[in-house]
Parts: C-alpha cells; sequence; structure tokens
C-alpha cells in the first residue's frame, strides 16, 4: 500500500538530490567559477535594485507623512478656531 507520506518523502529526496548537484556543479568546476561569478553580479545587481527601491519608497513615505502631518495640522487649527467661534 502506498502511504501520502512516502511521496512527501520522495519529494523531499528528489529536491535535497537536485540541490546537491547544483552545489557541486556550482563549487568544483571551472564552470562552477563562472556561475558563481555570475551569480554575484546578478545578486549585486539585485542588491542595487533592491537598496534603489526601498530609498525610493522612504522618500515617497516621507512625503505622504508630511503632507498627511500638514493636513493634520490644518484640520486641528480649523477645529480650534470652529471651537472658539462657537464659545462666543
Amino acid at each position: 500500500m502506498c502511504d501520502k507520506r512516502d511521496g512527501g518523502l520522495l519529494f523531499a529526496f528528489l529536491i535535497g538530490a537536485a540541490a546537491g548537484a547544483a552545489v557541486t556543479v556550482f563549487l568544483t568546476s571551472e564552470k562552477g567559477q563562472e556561475l558563481r561569478e555570475q551569480f554575484q553580479d546578478w545578486a549585486g545587481d539585485k542588491m542595487d535594485e533592491g537598496l534603489d527601491k526601498a530609498r525610493d519608497l522612504k522618500d515617497d513615505l516621507g512625503k505622504q507623512v508630511k503632507k498627511k502631518a500638514k493636513d493634520f495640522k490644518k484640520k486641528m487649527q480649523d477645529f480650534k478656531e470652529n471651537l472658539v467661534d462657537a464659545e462666543q
């Protein structure tokens, strides 16, 4: 009989074998050296892109916070003026 756990175990074994083969090629051959360099370049590019996006998001968020703070301050001033007018 076939148990559902057998499929998961087989899948885990195959993933482990594929990862092991990839690591072996990646670390041992001259082609592996070339792959490592390409991966380092790719990873560096992706890190730079991520940092650029993070900076852009930070800038956009800062602008939004300043605008919301300004709007809130204006609303509080209007509320205060309306409150003073109501008391008179």
